[in-house]
């Protein structure tokens, strides 16, 4: 009985989860329009991401520090919310203010748990992005390459 208990304890804390691969957003975005943030995920195991928040550096406030995730724009959103979107991710309609045009990096900062003792994490994802006098249907990614996966 307590065998099988352990069992579920343990086995139970490592089941599948979505793991944001890749995030993108236009190329160029125009100040104060709303846009999407598109991402793909990938299969994890005994790890779980749980929150995202954006924000953006932007070209008037460089240099930024290591980690610097600069002026939150969106979020916290809770990524279970997102779940039913299978391996493409889609955050609609954020936006935020800028009064200068130039390069700019829109960085997320994803929180998760880990193992059987669901112990905290932060990391950061970090895409290049232009603020600009328009949106652009374009996209650049976080790896630098696009989609790494398009599963529906």
């Amino acid at each position: 009985m307590r065998t099988s208990a352990l069992f579920s304890a343990v086995f139970g804390f490592t089941a599948v989860n979505a793991l944001i691969a890749d995030l993108g957003v236009p190329k160029i975005i125009k100040s104060g329009q709303k846009f999407n943030i598109t991402g793909h995920q990938t299969i994890g195991q005994g790890y779980r991401e749980t929150m995202v928040w954006f924000g953006i550096q932007e070209p008037s406030s460089y240099p930024y520090g290591p980690g610097d995730m600069g002026s939150i724009f969106a979020g916290p959103f809770d990524l279970a919310q997102f779940a039913g979107q299978g391996y493409n991710l889609t955050i609609p309609n954020v936006s935020f203010s800028s009064s200068v045009k130039g390069p700019a990096t829109i960085t997320a900062v994803v929180m998760g748990n880990a193992g059987l003792f669901q112990r905290l994490s932060l990391g950061t994802i970090n895409v290049a992005t232009q603020i600009g006098d328009s949106t652009s249907k374009e996209y650049n990614y976080s790896n630098g390459k696009g989609p790494v996966c398009n599963w529906a």
